[in-house]
């Protein structure tokens, strides 16, 4: 064959080969992401954060039980007093300042159960948080060895109509993070703070109750 021709039918090789090479090249950067789901409530199920969390909302909801009686056991003394001195008081007006102050002690007690439903809710959102800030990082790990990119967590609302069971990391996520999440504390061990009951200025005076933000 001339030297010629074998030259021409490299150089066509060469044009159709290398224009295919670079595609192929370009599909495969360009691939799509590879996504894998997790289902963290059935993760915190299996490990055993779950029953922590509800025994921890538990204690939370009797400790605060626990100051609202002593709160109100308070405030009845207090208005019982406040009576006692209305009564024997014959002038109205002169009534008045110890009504008006049973009325600030009523006030009291309305503020201090909406701060501590307040931060009870805060509290559960602190306790979600420390979960998912300790679960990340193990998420991520397996995420790596396995080469995914993506990771949807389905206990989310996140509506995954179809996964693949070998896209769902959730057993493998279980399996490295019980040791872990079970040292972990995630602040569950917090309790109400008696500032959600504290709007008094003195032992003998109420004070304004403030607006609850």
């Amino acid at each position: 064959m001339p030297a010629e021709r074998k030259s021409g039918l490299l150089y066509d090789v060469l044009l159709f080969a290398v224009p295919l090479a670079l595609v192929a090249a370009g599909i495969y950067f360009m691939r799509a992401p590879r996504v894998a789901v997790v289902n963290s409530a059935l993760v915190a199920q299996k490990t055993g954060v779950s029953e922590r969390i509800r025994e921890g909302k538990e204690r939370w909801r009797q400790s605060a039980s626990s100051m609202v009686n002593e709160m109100n056991a308070r405030l009845r003394t207090e208005a019982a007093a406040l009576e006692a001195q209305a009564e024997k008081i014959t002038d109205p007006e002169g009534k008045k300042p110890l009504q008006e102050r049973m009325r600030r002690m009523q006030n009291e007690a309305q503020v201090s159960a909406v701060r501590l439903e307040q931060e009870f809710q805060q509290y559960c959102d602190d306790v979600r948080r420390e979960f998912r800030t300790n679960l990340a990082p193990i998420v991520a790990s397996i995420a790596r060895s396995q080469r995914y990119d993506v990771v949807i967590d389905i206990a989310d609302g996140q509506v995954v109509l179809y996964a693949h069971p070998s896209v769902n990391i959730t057993s493998n996520v279980v399996d490295k993070s019980k040791d872990i999440l079970a040292a972990a504390d995630l602040g569950i061990s917090g309790a109400p703070g008696k500032s959600a009951l504290s709007t008094r200025t003195d032992a003998g005076k109420p004070a304004d109750p403030e607006v609850v933000k």
